[in-house]
C-alpha cells in the first residue's frame, strides 16, 4: 500500500511539473515573440523612412523584382506552397514587363537598356529552372543555391543598372530582410516546439485522465462486489434490500457446513478456489431461477427472489443442495459439501431489512438442527428468546454451582478391568436437567465454553487425583477440550495450573480432541500438542471418522489414543457396512502406534466383535452409564474388589 502510495504521489508530481512548464513555455514564448516583432520593426522602420523616397521613381519595378526573388526564397524554403509560387511569379513578373519600358527610358545608353531587358529574361528563365530542380526528389541543394545565387546576380545587375546610386540602399535592404527572415524562422521554430510539447503534456494528461477514470471504475465496482468471487456484497445486497417493495419477494440466506475444517484441509490456496467453485454453482442456481446472488461472508451467500422468480423458496433451496453436493475438486482432495439453509418472507408486517433477521434466524436453527432448510416461522422467535435466556442462565451456572460432572466407565477388553472415565457435564437448572445437546452449542456460540471447559478441567483432575491417591491402579479421566478452549493463547498454562494445584499426575489425565480442531489449528496444534505431550498428559482424538483427517495429519501429532465414533458402532453388526469400517480404523490405529477405543457399545455382542477385532477399549452402556462421582466412586471400588478376587 504504501508503495503504491509513493507511485501515485510521483506520478501526480511530475504531471504538476509538466503543467507548470507548459504555463512557463508558453509566457516566453509569448515575450520573445513581442520582442523580436519589435526588433523586426525597428529594423525595417528607419530604412523605409530614409531611403523609399529615393527610390520611388524605380519602386514599381523593383518591387515586382524584389518580390518576385523574395518568392523563389519562400518557394525554396517551404515558406509557400506551389499554387502560391506560381501566383506570384505571374504576378511578379506582369509587373516586371509592365514596368520595363518605363525603367528603360531612365537608363543612358541602348546597351543598358539591353542590359535591363535581357537581366529581365533572364530573371524568368532562372525561376522556370529553380521550380524545375525543387520538382525532383530529392532536390540537388546545390544545384538549387546556384541557380538561386544566379537569379541574386542578375537582379542585383539590373538593380545596378537601374539606379547606381542606390546600390548600398538596396545591398542594406537585403541584408535586413535577411535578419527579418532568420528571425521569422526562430519565432516559427520556437511554436513549433511549443506545440510539440503541449501536446506531449495533453497526451500525458489524457492517459492519466484515462488512469483516474479506470481507478475509479474499479474503486466503484468494489465498492459493490467481492473481489475473490465477482459477486455483489453485503452492502450491495442492503441496497437491494431497501428496494424490496412486492410482497411475494424471498430471501434465501445460506452457509456452507463445516467450512472452515474443509479450507483447512485443502489449504488458503485452494480454498479461495473453493470458495469461488460454490458462487460459480450458486449463480448457476440462481441464473436458473432469475434471482439475485450476494455474498455475505466468508462462506455466506444470500439468494434474493423477487416476483420475476420462477421457483419457490423450496425448490430452489433443493436445486441449491443438489449443485452444492456435486463432487468438488480441490487440489488433491475431492469434496462433497452440503449447506444450511434458511429462507423469509416479506410480508406487510415486516421491513425489507427484517428479511435478513428473519432468514438468518432460520439459518442458525438449521444448522443447529442439522436440517438442510428451515423456513422463517414466529416460533423461531420465541426458540431465539428461549436460547437467550437459556445463554444467561448458563453464564452463571458455574458461580450457582448448577454444574456437575457425571462419569462414564471405559473398559479394557484384554482382560475385562477398568481403564477409567469420560468426564461428562450435566446442567441441572433450578433442579431439572438440561440435555447437553441444548446447552453446549449454545455454549461453545457464545464463548461461555471457555470458562466451563476450565472449571471441567479443573474439577476432574482433582477427582482423578481423589481417586488414583487410593487406587491400587491408575485411573485415568478423560475430558474432552473444545475448539474454543482449545484456542486460547493461555490453554497451557491454565492445564499446567490444574495439574500442580490437583495434585494428580499428569498421565492420569487424558484430553479427548477433535479431528476439526487438529485440521484448522495446523502447525499451532502441533506444537501446543506437543507441549501438552511433554506434561505427560494423555492425548485422544474424538470421533474419529467424521472429520476430513488423513494419515499425514495424524503422524504429525503425539497422540496416544483414536476413539471411534458411536455412529459407526451403535448399529455394529458383523455384515454391516460399518464393520469395514471399524476394523479399517483400528486396523490404522494400530499401525500408527495408537490405542483404539469405540464409544456407544450397548450390547455384548458389539463388545464380542471389537475384541475379536483387536480393539483395546470400550465405553458404553454395556459396560456403564454416566454416573456420579459418588456412584463412580463406588464403580471404581467393585471393580477394584472383582480385580483382587480374581487375582487371588
Amino acid at each position: 500500500m504504501t508503495t503504491t502510495k509513493h507511485r501515485v504521489t510521483g506520478s501526480r508530481t511530475w504531471l504538476y511539473v509538466l503543467l507548470g512548464l507548459m504555463i512557463l513555455s508558453g509566457i516566453g514564448l509569448s515575450l520573445a515573440t513581442e520582442h523580436m516583432v519589435r526588433q523586426v520593426a525597428r529594423t525595417f522602420g528607419a530604412p523605409l523612412e530614409r531611403d523609399v523616397p529615393a527610390l520611388e521613381r524605380f519602386a514599381a519595378f523593383k518591387s515586382a523584382l524584389l518580390l518576385h526573388q523574395a518568392a523563389l526564397g519562400n518557394y525554396v524554403s517551404a515558406s509557400i506552397d506551389l499554387d502560391g509560387y506560381d501566383e506570384l511569379e505571374r504576378h511578379t513578373l506582369e509587373q516586371m514587363h509592365v514596368n520595363e519600358a518605363d525603367v528603360a527610358a531612365e537608363l543612358a545608353t541602348d546597351d543598358e537598356r539591353a542590359a535591363l531587358r535581357d537581366g529581365v529574361q533572364q530573371v524568368e528563365d532562372l525561376g522556370r529552372t529553380l521550380r524545375a530542380a525543387l520538382m525532383r526528389k530529392p532536390a540537388d541543394r546545390r544545384e538549387v543555391r546556384s541557380i538561386l545565387a544566379a537569379s541574386n546576380a542578375a537582379t542585383t545587375g539590373m538593380l545596378e543598372l537601374a539606379d547606381r546610386g542606390r546600390f548600398l540602399i538596396e545591398d542594406r535592404l537585403r541584408i535586413e530582410g535577411r535578419t527579418a527572415m532568420e528571425r521569422n524562422t526562430v519565432i516559427a521554430r520556437l511554436v513549433h516546439v511549443y506545440i510539440a510539447f503541449a501536446m506531449i503534456g495533453m497526451l500525458v494528461m489524457l492517459y492519466h485522465v484515462r488512469a483516474r477514470i479506470r481507478s475509479e471504475d474499479a474503486l466503484a465496482y468494489l465498492a459493490t462486489h467481492d473481489e475473490l468471487t465477482r459477486l455483489p456484497h453485503r452492502w450491495a445486497f442492503l441496497e437491494r434490500m431497501q428496494g424490496l417493495r412486492t410482497q411475494d419477494s424471498h430471501l434465501l440466506v445460506f452457509e456452507i457446513d463445516r467450512f472452515e475444517r474443509a479450507a483447512a484441509g485443502v489449504g488458503p490456496a485452494h480454498a479461495d478456489e473453493l470458495v469461488r467453485t460454490v458462487a460459480a454453482r450458486a449463480a448457476d442456481v440462481a441464473q436458473d431461477a432469475r434471482a439475485d446472488l450476494f455474498r455475505l461472508g466468508d462462506s455466506k451467500f444470500a439468494l434474493v427472489l423477487g416476483a420475476a422468480a420462477e421457483d419457490t423458496p423450496e425448490a430452489t433451496a433443493a436445486r441449491l443442495q443438489a449443485r452444492l453436493g456435486e463432487a468438488i475438486l480441490a487440489g488433491q482432495h475431492e469434496l462433497y459439501l452440503s449447506a444450511s439453509i434458511g429462507s423469509s418472507r416479506l410480508n406487510r408486517a415486516s421491513l425489507p431489512l427484517s428479511l435478513l433477521e428473519q432468514a438468518e434466524a432460520a439459518l442458525h436453527h438449521a444448522r443447529r438442527q442439522g436440517a438442510t432448510h428451515v423456513a422463517y416461522t414466529r416460533q423461531l422467535d420465541d426458540m431465539a428468546r428461549s436460547h437467550l435466556a437459556l445463554e444467561a442462565d448458563l453464564r452463571h451456572a458455574i458461580e450457582r454451582g448448577e454444574l456437575e460432572l457425571y462419569y462414564q466407565p471405559q473398559q479394557r477388553l484384554a482382560d475385562g478391568g477398568l481403564v477409567g472415565f469420560e468426564a461428562l457435564l450435566r446442567w441441572f437448572r433450578d433442579g431439572a436437567f438440561i440435555s447437553p445437546a441444548d446447552f453446549v452449542p449454545l455454549a461453545e456460540e457464545s464463548g461461555v465454553i471457555v470458562e466451563i471447559g476450565d472449571w471441567v478441567l479443573g474439577a476432574a483432575c482433582r477427582q482423578a487425583h481423589a481417586w488414583n491417591r487410593d487406587a491400587r491402579a491408575p485411573v485415568t479421566v478423560a475430558v474432552n477440550i473444545s475448539p474454543r478452549q482449545f484456542m486460547q493463547p493461555r490453554f497451557l498454562e491454565r492445564l499446567r495450573h490444574h495439574l500442580e494445584k490437583s495434585g494428580v499426575r499428569p498421565d492420569c489425565i487424558e484430553l479427548e480432541i477433535t479431528e476439526g480442531m487438529l485440521m484448522e489449528c495446523g502447525e499451532r496444534s502441533a506444537a501446543l500438542l506437543a507441549d501438552i505431550r511433554a506434561l505427560g498428559v494423555r492425548l485422544s482424538v474424538d470421533d474419529f471418522g467424521t472429520g476430513y483427517s488423513s494419515l499425514a495429519y495424524l503422524k504429525r501429532f503425539p497422540l496416544d489414543k483414536l476413539k471411534i465414533d458411536q455412529t459407526f458402532v451403535r448399529q455394529l453388526r458383523a455384515d454391516g457396512g460399518d464393520a469395514e469400517i471399524v476394523k479399517a480404523v483400528i486396523a490404522l490405529g494400530h499401525n500408527l502406534g495408537f490405542e483404539v477405543i469405540a464409544e456407544g457399545v450397548e450390547s455384548a455382542q458389539q463388545a464380542e466383535l471389537l475384541a475379536r477385532w483387536r480393539c483395546d477399549e470400550i465405553q458404553g452402556y454395556h459396560y456403564g452409564k454416566p454416573m456420579p462421582a459418588t456412584a463412580a466412586r463406588a464403580f471404581l471400588a467393585q471393580r477394584t474388589a472383582d480385580t483382587a478376587e480374581a487375582l487371588a
